[in-house]
């Protein structure tokens, strides 16, 4: 009972040790501007004043804190990685049709409660800003991070990290833990809360695929496609904005609707994708067998 108690300790540790870091870090941070180092307020300078440079640090962290950090404790734990295994193609396009009906579904969602419920502008202008100075900066680089480093790290922690502990948390009350609390951080982490929503269901789904595949590839895969779409976007938002603000139409909140119509023909097209998704949920729940993963 000890044992399992130190190794349930040790899991938390582990899945804690990026807060613990950037906690630490930034007491270090706090510390050195109270004895006001040259080289310090150099360094707070630069990251205030170029934006770039700030963004780009805080990419590099985050993959460090999500991903090489805990995967490096894991490893000295000497815990087995087996996140990872082969893919059935079957299984794959299956799962592919669900995760992309679920996209529709979260994006359909998200968009209606702008329609219905959001009657002011956006709320994450500073998120939208600062992805615009990353893509305006370099394509190659926003590319590698928003497309590639992003859904690695992401699905790695909040997929992987998290399902660590299954063995030691009974049945019914891992799986709850583990399909909400992470996808709420995960959520949250994004700081784009004009999409709270849409990410919630997408990281919801992403954990259940986990749960009934104990294989990361699927969720990381199609990750990489919806941050491609995203990464795409880029160039379409920017291209749309540019030639509306050429004849000086209003560009704030171009993707809402208030036509009944509208509204009524995605409250339809969500129901019948509502449909396919719990069929498709009910269909594979057996597959959720936590003591054999």
């Amino acid at each position: 009972m000890e044992s399992k108690k130190k190794e349930i300790l040790i899991y938390f540790f582990i899945i804690l040790s990026p807060v613990i870091l950037f906690l630490l870090l930034w007491t270090i941070f706090v510390i050195l501007g109270f004895l006001k180092f040259n080289f310090y307020n150099n360094f707070l300078n630069k990251l205030k004043n170029d934006q770039w440079f700030n963004l780009v640090l805080s990419l590099l962290l985050q993959f460090f804190l999500l991903f090489i950090l805990p995967f490096s404790l894991l490893l000295i734990k000497n815990k087995k990685i087996d996140f990872y295994s082969n893919i059935n193609s079957n299984d794959f396009i299956n799962i592919f049709k669900f995760l992309f009906v679920v996209f529709l579904f979260a994006t359909i969602i998200q968009s209606l409660i702008f329609d219905i419920f959001i009657k002011d502008e956006y709320f994450s202008k500073d998120y939208i800003e600062k992805i615009n100075v990353l893509f305006n900066n370099s394509k190659i680089l926003s590319f590698i991070f928003i497309v590639i480093l992003a859904p690695i790290s992401e699905e790695f922690y909040f997929r992987g990290l998290f399902s660590i502990i299954r063995k030691n948390i009974k049945k019914s009350i891992f799986i709850w833990f583990y399909l909400i609390i992470p996808n709420i951080f995960f959520s949250f982490l994004h700081f784009d809360f004009d999409r709270l929503t849409y990410l919630l269901i997408i990281g919801i789904s992403f954990s259940y695929i986990y749960l009934i595949t104990n294989n990361l590839i699927y969720s990381t895969i199609f990750h990489f496609f919806i941050n491609f779409l995203g990464y795409f976007g880029l160039f379409f938002n920017s291209v749309l904005i540019d030639n509306f603000n050429k004849v000086n139409i209003n560009t704030e909140n171009i993707y809402k609707t208030t036509n009944l119509t509208v509204i009524g023909l995605k409250l339809i097209f969500v129901f019948l994708l509502f449909c396919y998704i719990f069929k498709f949920i009910k269909t594979n729940i057996y597959r959720i067998n936590l003591e054999n993963q």
